[in-house]
């Protein structure tokens, strides 16, 4: 019987047709745009890695040069490159194109990479990225800073409170707030090339041999360690005119087989630059920053006079003031930018200036262009650049104000997150910090607290570890390692030395 076609199979065999008649259509229209959007695409990226690849260039002669790029478009792609300061010893180089396709999509290309200064890297040894599990930090040893233990015994027997520590390329400098005779030395340095080994002793000196007084505050150079001194005297004559006592800074040659003094600095105590407690004696120094040829020392309340101090350091041998300003607080932080010096006081009041920003384009004549207040009773007692943001740690405040703070690293000096790290039953406050990669290294009292900060706004704990010998004073790096000093209950400094798991 002869077979025909029903409806539904002529009608099948229609849409079938047609579909294949549209989608060879579209196929021969599509064409087109898929090979313009793929060409837009790899030229996109091209440009992109062009951006880098200049800027990696530039980095190896002239790393200071490295500057932002505003974004530029040209053929309907632009293209951009910003810059994330780790410090001085690093930055984050991220090159960014975008384009829209032809069918009115936004798109983009970004590539980052991680330059280091070489030139600078002696005295900014802290890796500045992280390696390792830092979900479980490992002790590799605590040591005694005593004679027979991390110090000689041709050392006077006593006690050396840690207060301060710094390091510049494999040399670690530790201070002293006291010591238990006025001849004891107060700064020690010790070489660190191999991390499972105690540091090795190499020398040390005493600020001022009247007084059992220390230092309070060091600082790394390109090849000096910064030391400022905590020792005053109500003898006007004798400070003015003894060579070492009195004097706020202190300076060290580090790069030779020993370390060697180099300058000590008195702040001049004419006027304007009057460095003079309310009693007449000449104003400790209480902290101490370097960059860039340039010393800068903070001192305690003077009567007066001008409590942050800029030394021009050009010539390590012969330092020589360049300017001041008068804070009317005692200074106990300050870190430098390019053009702004941040200052941290001692003004604990709600509406006072817990943190200065100084414009410094000027450095003989600092102009103040912002500050920032806290809630509590605590006071600043470190201060860290990185990135975008300021750092900042304070002494134990009470109720809910946070002791670890992040703010804009500009004149309005604007809050973006912190953490309440102390409470009612344990009044921590922030000794040190340090900031590397996505991680926030918070010294406390007790304590070495990690905190993520890849969302700044919101801190979260990330890892912590007791500290096993005394108060936690002081903090420093060197590369994936970290050196805490504390102090015991009956003056003992303590040297911890810290790593990744």
């Amino acid at each position: 019987m002869k077979k025909g076609f029903s409806i539904i199979e002529l009608m099948l065999a229609f849409v079938i047709l047609t579909t294949a008649i549209v989608a060879a259509g579209l196929v021969a229209y599509r064409m087109p745009i898929v090979l313009q959007n793929a060409f837009t695409e790899a030229e996109a990226n091209r440009k992109a890695q062009a951006l880098l690849e200049h800027s990696l260039l530039l980095a190896r002669t002239d790393f200071t040069g490295l500057t932002a790029i505003a974004t530029t478009t040209a053929n309907g792609i632009s293209t951009s490159l910003i810059l994330r300061p780790f410090d001085d010893s690093a930055v984050l180089l991220t090159s960014t194109a975008t384009w829209t396709s032809l069918e009115g999509v936004p798109q983009s290309a970004t590539y980052s990479t991680l330059v280091a200064n070489y030139k600078n890297v002696s005295s900014h040894p802290c890796q500045p990225f992280i390696l390792g599990d830092w979900t479980h930090p490992h002790i590799l040893g605590s040591y005694e800073l005593m004679p027979g233990f991390l110090l000689p015994g041709t050392i006077p027997a006593g006690h050396y409170p840690i207060s301060s520590l710094a390091v510049q390329g494999n040399v670690l400098a530790v201070g002293v707030a006291s010591t238990t005779q006025a001849s004891d030395p107060t700064l020690f340095f010790f070489r660190i090339t191999d991390q499972a080994q105690q540091p090795a002793y190499i020398n040390s000196f005493d600020n001022a041999s009247p007084s059992k007084i220390g230092l309070t505050a060091l600082a790394a150079g390109d090849d000096h360690m910064y030391a400022a001194n905590g020792f005053s005297s109500t003898d006007m004559p004798n400070c003015a005119y003894s060579t070492v006592n009195c004097r706020q800074l202190q300076t060290y040659f580090t790069p030779g087989t020993t370390p060697d003094p180099s300058a000590n600095f008195q702040i001049p105590t004419t006027s304007p630059a009057l460095a003079l407690t309310a009693s007449g004696a000449t104003s400790p120094g209480d902290a101490v920053a370097y960059r860039a040829n340039t010393a800068y020392v903070g001192l305690s309340k003077t009567g007066g006079g001008q409590e942050l101090q800029i030394v021009d350091m050009s010539n390590q041998y012969v330092p020589t003031r360049i300017g001041g300003v008068a804070i009317g607080r005692g200074v106990n932080a300050v870190v430098a930018a390019r053009t702004t010096i941040y200052v941290g006081t001692d003004d604990n009041s709600g509406s006072g200036k817990a943190i200065i920003a100084e414009d410094v384009h000027d450095p003989a004549h600092p102009v103040e262009i912002g500050s920032h207040s806290f809630s509590g009773a605590g006071f600043v007692r470190v201060l860290v650049r990185a990135g975008s943001y300021l750092f900042s740690g304070r002494s134990y405040a009470n109720g809910a104000s946070e002791e670890f703070s992040i703010l804009t690293q500009d004149a309005s000096l604007t809050r973006v997150g912190g953490v309440d790290i102390g409470n009612n039953l344990n009044h921590r406050g922030v000794q040190s910090i340090l900031i590397r990669g996505f991680l926030a290294f918070v010294l406390t009292n007790d304590e070495l607290q990690l905190w993520n900060i890849q969302d700044s706004a919101n801190p979260v704990l990330y890892s912590h570890i007791a500290i096993p010998q005394g108060t936690a004073t002081a903090m420093t790096c060197r590369q994936n390692v970290l050196y805490v000093g504390s102090v015991g209950s009956d003056g003992t400094g303590y040297l911890t030395v810290v790593t990744s798991s």
